[in-house]
């Protein structure tokens, strides 16, 4: 069986509490997410469908069909209460629209200094996201050949 994975360790509350799945209307067999669940604190977690994770149960599968999970942080308290009260922040304060318009504002500005300096180097990203390409190429295409766009 093949399994959907989406890795949202960078991208995991950035563009919303649903992440980039969310954002983008994607619904994975499996998710990875970092410390951003935790507030920075050390902490990762893998979530899915309860017929992938069940699979974690030592009590139900054995052998190759169990799959093994364990952790140093695991339910660390201070670590989630600290992630429990990021949530309630970013459910109650405006926090998206201010940081997602800094980051237009920085990817904006960047490439107007790249132009005006003459340097081969453009951004892309969404919301808060920034990635910096040192080419000259314009526009930058995804390997889909989309023009990467804000």
């Amino acid at each position: 069986m093949l399994y959907s994975f989406f890795d949202e360790v960078i991208t995991g509350f950035r563009l919303g509490l649903s992440g980039a799945q969310g954002y983008f209307g994607i619904r994975p067999d499996i998710t990875v997410l970092g410390k951003i669940i935790g507030a920075g604190l050390p902490i990762g977690a893998v979530c899915g469908r309860k017929d992938v994770m069940e699979r974690m149960d030592h009590t139900k599968y054995r052998g190759t069909d169990y799959a093994y999970h364990g952790g140093t942080f695991a339910a660390n308290a201070i670590t989630m209460a600290a992630g429990l009260a990021t949530i309630n922040v970013l459910e109650h304060a405006p926090v998206y629209q201010h940081v997602d318009k800094l980051g237009r504002r920085l990817r904006s500005e960047l490439d107007d200094v790249f132009e005006k300096t003459k340097f081969s180097a453009q951004t892309t990203g969404i919301g808060s996201v920034l990635a910096i390409h040192t080419t000259d190429k314009k526009p930058l295409r995804d390997a889909n050949c989309q023009t990467m766009a804000d």
